[in-house]
């Protein structure tokens, strides 16, 4: 009886069935049986007789049948040929950004090459670290640390410094960015424990790998002097060496600590250089990533229309690819910009989808972020219950995660005790904070500044006022940045009025309003209109600005949550500007 023969009658049976060209049993139950019936050995062989076909018909395709090869010799004795496969799937899977099917298949690779050891014959520090990466994609940022700990363990064991650097530099990499377990002074002490060993092995190549890690937690913590000085040696031995991928890394990140500093054209020029190099590598993930640095520096400037496109370029490729954490970047950015336009239900709802991928990816850095701009956003509504809890909470996840934002986070919750009335209370911990924040960091010193000159002007120290908005103002010229800079001008106007200086404030609030416009800030624009009026002894051209400024509240308050705004509406200051005529 020849194969077709048996094939027909196993099918006449219904035992068996055909679907293109392939014969299937019908029943699960009947395929186990059949299975079971069979010698341990000759299972083995008809295993390895199958993964030996698709091999032969395949041969120019085998990534794309890895996983089936990988579950054939999972079933012979071929450990080495199994490790092979399971990698292979694992990358085949990471490619297509299925970063969950990847670390099942680098899980089990990893597996055989640990209970195999030497016999495994396979080096297992590209599997240590693809299945690493995979982990952190999926925000398990604990079990990856794990894994590098792992894999330095067993570097250190077997005598391997080679692995135990490359474990050295992952950790220190997680240590460095805005994950759930970030820590500045164990990442620190990581990477100059592996620069060391890199010295000693000389490893240029690891070399440039972790001072780019150096000017990647430097940035971060707020020290824009020493992250450049780190980048720039990367980059340096990146170029010299034709590291392509190192580089784009070292000039992606190297560009916060030339922003923060204010050189605003080098910040450019490594941006995009490195956003050609991404695009070159076919990267999207950083490609993402890079956009939205690129963002932050419109945002620095003050540039809203720009910083909202970037944003959402980076937004739609990190959606496509599945990448949360990039997600997390751009949608915030976007309900940031929102907030600004005055649309506070559209910023609402990219905040809240911000913080759902925050959530997913373990971005402690971003949900900080989200919580203190959703806090600064329910303040501005008048929902001051709300904006305390959230600004509480930031501050929590700021002490636990990333210390060195301390003092901004404090500003955000001083805000809303100003809103309270708790004004003695707010200003001891503006002082604090103030003291505390370094004047390199402009983002944050300037938004510590203009709460703090808040503070003062609700004191009625008009002089502290000044003095803090003119540091404020100072520091933005010296950076060539514009952020912020209507809310320093809006507070030294309002000082100025106190004062009964009349021309002093109109001549602020006009460049204040100049910017606003620019800006299309609307969450600033009513109060710079509102407080204009003040200047005018004519009442008609007082009623004209009062006017302007009820059309610019009428808008916030028509694209706020219906729930919130009678909150809006109710505040004094609305109250006053929608009330008098």
């Amino acid at each position: 009886m020849n194969l077709a023969t048996t094939l027909d009658q196993l099918e006449n049976e219904q035992l068996i069935r055909t679907l293109d060209d392939a014969y299937l049993f019908k029943h699960a139950l009947t395929q186990e049986t059949a299975y079971q019936s069979l010698l341990r050995q000759t299972r083995r062989e008809v295993h390895r007789l199958v993964a030996q076909a698709y091999e032969t018909l395949f041969a120019d395709q085998l990534d794309d049948y890895a996983a089936i090869l990988a579950r054939h010799y999972a079933e012979t004795d071929e450990v080495a040929k199994t490790i092979e496969y399971e990698t292979r799937a694992g990358d085949a899977a990471a490619r297509v950004h299925a970063p969950l099917v990847a670390l099942e298949h680098y899980t089990r690779a990893l597996e055989l090459v640990t209970r195999n050891g030497a016999t495994a014959r396979v080096a297992p520090t590209d599997v240590f670290l693809k299945k690493g990466r995979m982990l952190e994609l999926a925000g398990r940022f604990d079990d990856a640390l794990a894994n590098y700990a792992a894999m330095e363990t067993r570097g250190r064991d077997h005598g391997e410094r080679g692995m135990e650097l490359n474990a050295l530099i992952t950790s220190a990499i997680i240590r460095s960015n805005t994950s759930t377990v970030r820590d500045e002074k164990q990442a620190d002490e990581l990477s100059k424990r592996a620069l060391a060993l890199a010295r000693e092995l000389g490893d240029p190549a690891a070399e440039a790998k972790i001072l780019w890690t150096l000017s990647l937690n430097n940035s971060f913590a707020g020290h824009p002097r020493e992250s450049v000085e780190y980048g720039e040696q990367s980059i340096g031995i990146a170029r010299a060496l034709n590291l392509r991928e190192q580089l784009a890394y070292s000039l992606n990140d190297v560009s916060f600590g030339y922003l923060y500093l204010g050189e605003i054209e080098k910040t450019r020029a490594v941006l995009d250089e490195a956003r050609g190099l991404w695009r070159e590598l076919d990267n999207p993930t950083m490609l993402s990533d890079n956009l939205i640095r690129a963002s932050v520096v419109h945002y620095g400037l003050g540039e809203f229309q720009p910083l909202y496109e970037l944003s959402e370029q980076s937004a739609a490729i990190s959606e496509k690819i599945g990448n949360t954490w990039g997600q997390a970047e751009a949608v915030q950015q976007l309900g940031y910009i929102h907030f600004e336009y005055g649309e506070f239900e559209k910023a609402i709802h990219f905040y809240n989808h911000a913080l759902e991928s925050c959530q997913q990816s373990g971005h402690s850095g971003m949900l900080i972020t989200t919580h203190l701009n959703l806090a600064w956003l329910y303040e501005t509504l008048g929902a001051l219950e709300r904006a305390q809890e959230l600004a509480h909470l930031a501050l929590e996840e700021t002490r636990a995660h990333n210390p060195s934002w301390e003092a901004w986070a404090q500003s955000f919750l001083v805000r809303v005790e100003l809103g309270l009335g708790n004004v003695d209370g707010a200003d001891a911990r503006m002082q604090k904070a103030y003291a505390q924040v370094s004047r390199e960091d402009f983002l944050t010193f300037v938004h510590v500044s203009v709460t703090y000159s808040e503070v003062a002007l609700a004191q009625r120290d008009y002089e502290r006022a000044h003095s803090i908005t003119r540091e404020a103002m100072n520091v933005l010229e010296r950076a060539h940045l514009r952020l912020f800079l209507a809310d320093a001008l809006f507070i030294q106007a309002r000082a100025w009025l106190a004062q009964n200086n009349f021309e002093s404030a109109r001549k602020a609030l006009e460049t204040a309003r100049g910017i606003a416009e620019q800006q299309n800030s609307r969450r600033m624009l009513w109060k710079i209109l509102a407080a204009r009026a003040e200047c005018e002894s004519n009442e008609v051209r007082a009623r004209t600005w009062r006017g302007k400024s009820r059309v610019v509240v009428e808008y916030i308050a028509a694209h706020s949550p219906p729930e919130l705004r009678a909150r809006f509406l109710n505040q004094t200051e609305i109250v006053r500007v929608m009330t008098q005529t």
